[in-house]
């Protein structure tokens, strides 16, 4: 996989969370009786899939990325650190740089 379909597929998991939730709230607004079920089981096959070609840890890492860091939109520098280093998760670019230089990339 190379970075465009890596970032593009993130992008494209960010808006399924942000419409689903909104329809979610609509319907939970319209029915009282409606109750939102976040996510879909293909969300955890996507995430490893995505984690595909990365070394031990980047499924962790993207987990962290969409579900804590709310795709990096909750990222404060200095939250992440390595070797006392910061580690910059604010973009599903700059989440696919880092596990690159942590050299976990196969090749």
């Amino acid at each position: 996989m190379n970075k465009d379909t890596f970032v593009f597929s993130l992008q494209a998991l960010d808006t399924y969370f942000e419409r689903t939730g909104y329809e979610g709230e609509v319907l939970s607004a319209l029915y009282e009786s409606f109750v939102v079920i976040p996510g879909t089981p293909l969300v955890p096959l996507i995430i490893r899939l995505l984690s595909e070609g990365f070394g031990e840890g980047a499924e962790e890492d993207i987990n962290y990325f969409v579900y804590d860091l709310d795709f990096g939109k909750s990222f404060k520098m200095g939250s992440i650190t390595q070797d006392g280093v910061d580690i910059d998760h604010s973009t599903a670019e700059k989440l696919w740089d880092s596990l690159v230089l942590q050299g976990s990339k196969k090749e």
